[in-house]
């Protein structure tokens, strides 16, 4: 199946050994049968892995709303990191809201 229609768009995609993987189709690769993928999520599982997929791997294709990809993008550009180095000086409770 060809993916590259879906060039810069995230879709999922069933490959024959039966992964789902939620992917960003980057582009093609050396030749019309295999594209530069942006993996995000395989099996459920998160990933950012860049990897190469050929046209006979692919099964199945489906195609995410607008929407959708925007909301993936903006959580995968801006996921909080904490880096908590100075773990001592952190307080060991912490209460959210009016008391």
């Amino acid at each position: 199946m060809d993916i590259l229609t879906y060039h810069g768009q995230m879709i999922y995609v069933k490959t024959t050994n039966h992964d789902i993987l939620l992917l960003k189709v980057m582009g093609k690769y050396n030749n019309e049968q295999s594209y530069k993928v942006k993996v995000l999520e395989m099996n459920g599982e998160m990933m950012d892995e860049d990897m190469v997929i050929h046209n006979e791997e692919i099964t199945r294709i489906c195609i995410l709303p607008y929407e959708i990809q925007q909301g993936i993008e903006l959580t995968v550009n801006h996921i909080p990191t904490f880096n908590f180095n100075d773990s001592k000086n952190l307080p060991s409770h912490i209460e959210i809201g009016e008391k």
